[in-house]
Order: C-alpha cells, then sequence, then structure tokens
C-alpha cells in the first residue's frame, strides 16, 4: 500500500509512507532475494510475519520472509466508488504453502483521513504469526514515535554484535526496557539511547519490539513530523496484535539491494516474537514466558478478520508531541504534553467487527 497521498486536493499533500530506493532499477538487484523485497514498501500483511523455517514440531512448512502474502501478486476481486467520497478495493490471494485463502479489503469512508483494511483469513490451520508491515519514511524529517502503555520492550534477540552480512547493529542484544527512549546499546558509552526518534544513529539498522498493555480500547502507534507537519497514525486490535516490532534501517544495512542508502522506519503491529518467524514464535521463547501472545492459532473452518486502521492528520500550531489518546463515541483525541489536541472522527470500532 503505497504511495500513499494523504489530503491529496491540497497544495501539500502528505505521503508518509517508505518507497525503498531501488523501485524502478533493475531486478538484478533483487533477483536471489526473498519476494518481499522487490515491492518493498508503505504497508504490506505479513502471514506469516518474519523469517521463517521449518516448524519445530515436524509439520515441515517452508514459508518465504513475511510469507506468502508479502509477495505474491493478488487478484482483483472488485472495486467501487461513489460519489460522497466512499471507496472500497478488494483482493484477494491464494496461498499454497499452507493452503487457505486471504481477502483483503480496503475502504476510504469520505469523512476523514483515515484508511481502513481488513484481512479475512480463511482455510488455514494451525499457529501463525501475523500482521501489519508499515513502512515510514525518515526523509520528511525527523519522526517523534510514541506506543500505547506498553508492559515492557525487548531490542532483538538474534543479532551479532559487530557486523553480519554486511549489517551493522547498535542495539544490546536480546535487553528488556521500560522505556523507549532509554534503550540498552551495545556500548558502554553511551550506554543507553534514545529510540523514540528517527532518524538517529545512523549507520546502524536496529530491531526492537514493544510489548502494549492489554486493553479493551485500540492499541495506536504515532509517529509525529514536525518539519511536515503531520501526525501519522496506527490503531489496532490488542487481542489480535498485541505487540509493535520497531524496525530502524538507518543506512545499516551494505549488500544489495540495500547498498547503504535505505532510511526508512516500520512500526509493524503484529503477534509475533520479533521477526523470528514461525519457528521461534510457536516455541517457547523470552516473551512468551513473560505471558505474551506469540501466535495465533488458526481453526481451518472459521476465518480469522483481522482490521487495522492508519491515518494522518495536520499539526496545529503548539502541538508538541503525544502524550495519550483519548477515544469516544465519536472518534479520537490525541492529546499532546503542550495540552493542545488534535481530533479525528476515527471510526475505531471498525477494529473489533463492525462495518463502516
Amino acid at each position: 500500500m503505497a504511495p500513499v497521498r494523504f489530503f491529496p486536493k491540497d497544495a501539500n499533500p502528505v505521503q508518509p509512507y517508505h518507497l525503498s530506493p531501488w523501485q524502478g532499477e533493475s531486478h538484478d538487484q533483487t533477483a536471489d532475494q526473498p519476494a518481499v523485497l522487490r515491492p518493498l514498501r508503505g504497508d504490506f500483511f505479513c502471514m506469516p510475519f518474519g523469517d521463517n523455517d521449518e516448524l519445530p514440531d515436524g509439520i515441515g512448512e517452508h514459508h518465504p520472509p513475511h510469507g506468502e502474502s508479502a509477495g505474491l501478486k493478488w487478484n482483483l476481486v472488485s472495486r467501487q466508488e461513489s460519489a460522497d467520497g466512499r471507496s472500497t478495493l478488494e483482493l484477494e490471494l491464494s496461498t499454497s504453502v499452507r493452503p487457505g485463502s486471504i481477502r483483503a479489503t480496503w475502504q476510504l469512508t469520505g469523512g476523514d483521513s483515515c484508511i481502513y483494511t481488513r484481512h479475512r483469513i480463511a482455510g488455514n490451520r494451525g499457529p501463525v504469526t501475523l500482521g501489519h508491515h508499515a513502512t515510514l519514511t525518515g526523509q520528511n524529517g525527523q519522526l517523534q514515535i510514541k506506543s500505547s502503555p506498553l508492559l515492557f520492550g525487548m531490542t532483538n534477540a538474534y543479532q551479532p554484535p559487530f557486523s553480519h552480512d554486511r549489517e551493522y547493529y547498535s542495539l544490546a542484544t536480546g535487553a528488556f526496557f521500560d522505556d523507549l527512549s532509554h534503550v540498552p546499546t551495545i556500548w558502554k558509552d553511551p550506554a543507553f539511547t534514545d529510540c523514540s526518534h528517527f532518524p538517529a544513529r545512523e549507520g546502524f539498522v536496529d530491531i526492537l519490539q514493544l510489548c502494549q498493555r492489554p486493553s479493551e480500547e485500540p492499541g495506536w502507534m504515532t509517529a509525529l513530523c514536525r518539519e511536515g507537519g503531520y501526525l501519522w497514525f496506527s490503531f489496532k486490535n490488542l487481542r489480535l496484535l498485541p505487540s509493535t516490532v520497531m524496525w530502524m534501517e538507518n543506512r545499516g544495512r551494505h549488500m544489495a539491494p540495500w547498498s547503504g542508502r535505505n532510511v526508512c522506519i516500520g512500526l509493524e503491529d503484529v503477534c509475533a516474537y520479533l521477526a523470528q518467524g514461525l519457528d521461534a514464535s510457536a516455541a517457547d521463547n523470552p516473551l512468551s514466558r513473560r505471558g505474551l501472545a506469540t501466535t495465533l492459532f488458526l481453526e481451518g473452518q472459521e476465518a480469522l478478520s483481522v482490521s487495522y486502521i492508519q491515518g494522518v492528520l495536520r499539526l496545529c500550531d503548539g502541538f508538541d508531541e503525544v502524550d495519550t489518546v483519548l477515544f469516544s463515541p465519536e472518534g479520537a483525541t490525541f492529546l499532546a504534553t503542550s495540552g493542545k489536541r488534535l481530533f479525528s472522527p476515527v471510526r475505531w470500532r471498525f477494529l473489533f467487527g463492525e462495518d463502516l
């Protein structure tokens, strides 16, 4: 899902999503790479989420990275537009590694600056990791990242301390933390770094996971871009997507097609254990031992619907940074530390099964 222009009729539309720099280049760059790398951009649905290998119980499923849903072509089911600005696009994909289907629906209401997405998964049976891979550009200006309240966070548990296959990491390995602005590093000085702002730590690529506190209200992520004058946000159902993987790519990968030129941040709302895929997520792991769900179980005959909302608001004067989000029957209010407010008439009950 990219490129996306919010406020397209304005003189300065907002385009918050990342387009990988190899778009339009020769496919030689990605010929020997996972299928997901060729179209890498914007937001996409991953199932199973993460790197993937054979399941530990011998089922023997070998899924591609981020699943078939992230790299294969989808088939058009229908497209509808109305005079009042309502639009619906339906696509479908048949999976073959684990036979089943995914029906994806994107909707615009015409009454807000939000994109409503629903994926209906049918026919699959067994444990699965899944999630959205919203990837934002780091070239519109610095982003201030804020999450709904945390239980804890964890840095990537699978990374070398310095370089591996021309990748460079700066965060400590497998370290738990409570504050996104105070995350352990591999160094003595500085021993901690602020991951609530991006771009940061040029020359490194880092991954961490935010495990959000359960709530009957939507979980949320925000990225405030002061230079661009906008606030990007995502809303989710925490029962289905209880955590967020943050992928911070700031020119830290030097193999093709990355070549040290990628600047983006993935704010990936998931049910998974980091980006380790189905094997590690279905097995005992540090997050599951702390009570966090890292897989969902699909029943086969019963379809699962995963709903998601992404949107953008223009900043008002004095809106410094997000403090919290307040939900009401009318929509959602973003409260700044300065006391300023931004309101969206977002139909957040869509996340819990309601139709628009």
